[in-house]
């Protein structure tokens, strides 16, 4: 199973992250022009000590450049390291992939879970009882009979108000899912909890017991089921900073050059200004052009997640996680401040592969001699607190441990071990 992902993006403490608000937006900008001014003056005074007269229009082009260059170096610096919100580091999640893996313009690879022990058929029932007490509450909930057609299920509540849709999970989550005996054990990912978020975490995030609020939890799309939101860090935005920087200095200090050697030798100052801003442009788009092809932005894409196991016990070729898939994921637990808030494994430090969707070629997957290939493992459903706990310390030890210093892992102590409760 994939272990020590890249990761890119680091979380801020609680009351250091923030949005990228209009306010912030602000702020950058002056900030960015502080530095400009700075740089323009700067260059006023040293050709003023050489008994040489700065042109205006140099002091414009040098302000006008350094304020690029710094606006996107702390464009990048709040993108990469202020803008997600820590709750907790090195968090362990596991449940059932809803729907395919996308990746997002920045590069993420973004993956959706819904939380075990539940499995979306189970889910979507509960959802159907739970509509179904709500008659008093809701208007025009469809027939009993009618709820169990998913398509009409999902239309009446995709139909309904945010707030009536809020109520509708909040009673499906409190009181259908996590209202089970001993299946409460992953509830914190749904609902806010102080003791496991900690108290700086828990007064910086929304209230989500209002409606309508911002609950942790989503359900867009063609989703029915409420799903946390995992991403896999990519890199493409920050390749595209990296090479846009490059471009930007190249252009500040050989327009700086320019216009100190054009004012030194007496030419006049529009060839100045013009020759020198013409010149840095042109050396500009060659570095951005050399920066992007040996820094392509294309090799910052997350791109799936290979479950390949490379173990002599356990036969499986190289696949991609898809809808359907059992898994553990562990990884950062953050709040997404740019993003309404969302609340987010991210990034993801390890996935591993639980269970394999059903309806796969079974000549494909082989768990182990005494698992027939048409079977699976792990049944989400009858995973307990206990069962969790346990390789949750497994995934810990094998991604915090040094594995020249550390633990083998073979299929018989392998991860995928949650074997199926035997029936009553």
């Amino acid at each position: 199973m994939p272990r020590n992902l890249p990761q890119y993006a680091n979380c801020a403490a609680p009351g250091d992250s923030y949005p990228m608000s209009a306010g912030n937006i602000a702020l950058l900008t002056f900030g960015s022009l502080f530095f400009g001014a700075l740089a323009g003056g700067l260059y006023a005074m040293v050709m003023t000590a050489l008994e040489t007269t700065a042109e205006l229009g140099c002091i414009l082009g040098i302000l006008f450049l350094t304020t690029l260059v710094t606006g996107a170096a702390m464009f990048k610096t709040w993108y990469y390291n202020a803008r997600l919100m820590c709750i907790r580091h090195d968090q362990c999640t596991a449940g059932t992939v809803v729907d395919e893996p996308t990746v997002s313009t920045d590069g993420d690879r973004k993956i959706n879970l819904l939380l075990a022990p539940f499995s979306v058929e189970e889910t979507e029932q509960l959802m159907v009882d739970t509509l179904d007490s709500m008659r008093g509450t809701l208007s025009n909930v469809p027939p009993l009979t009618d709820l169990q057609n998913r398509q009409i299920r999902f239309d009446y509540v995709r139909g309904l108000s945010d707030a009536d849709q809020q109520r509708v999970y909040t009673e499906l989550i409190d009181n259908r899912m996590f209202g089970q005996p001993g299946r409460a054990f992953l509830r914190h990912f749904y609902r806010r909890d102080e003791a496991r978020m900690g108290t700086s975490a828990f007064n910086e995030s929304p209230d989500d017991t209002a409606v309508p609020s911002n609950p942790m939890y989503r359900y867009d799309g063609p989703i029915l089921v409420p799903y946390i939101h995992n991403e896999v860090d990519g890199y493409i935005l920050g390749k595209f900073l990296d090479n846009l920087l490059a471009a930007l200095v190249t252009a500040l200090v050989a327009y700086t050059a320019l216009c100190a050697l054009c004012v030194t030798v007496g030419l006049p100052e529009p060839l100045c200004g013009a020759g020198a801003a013409a010149l840095a442009a042109l050396l500009a788009l060659l570095a951005l052009i050399l920066a992007t092809a040996i820094n392509p932005p294309s090799d910052g894409d997350a791109s799936e997640v290979d479950v390949d196991v490379e173990d002599p016990d356990f036969d499986a070729p190289p696949t991609e996680m898809r809808r359907g898939d059992v898994v553990f994921v562990f990884g950062n637990w953050i709040m997404d401040e740019e993003h309404a808030n969302y609340f987010e494994i991210h990034p993801v430090k390890a996935w591993h592969l639980l269970c394999q969707r059903g309806g796969f070629d079974p000549n494909d997957w082989v768990l182990s001699d005494d698992i027939p290939r048409s079977e699976c493992a792990v049944d989400v459903r009858q995973m307990t607190e206990a069962d969790f706990e346990r390789l949750c310390g497994m995934v810990k030890d094998a991604e915090t441990t040094d594995p020249d210093d550390g633990m083998l892992l073979r299929t018989a102590a392998a991860l995928a071990t949650v074997p199926p409760r035997p029936e009553p």
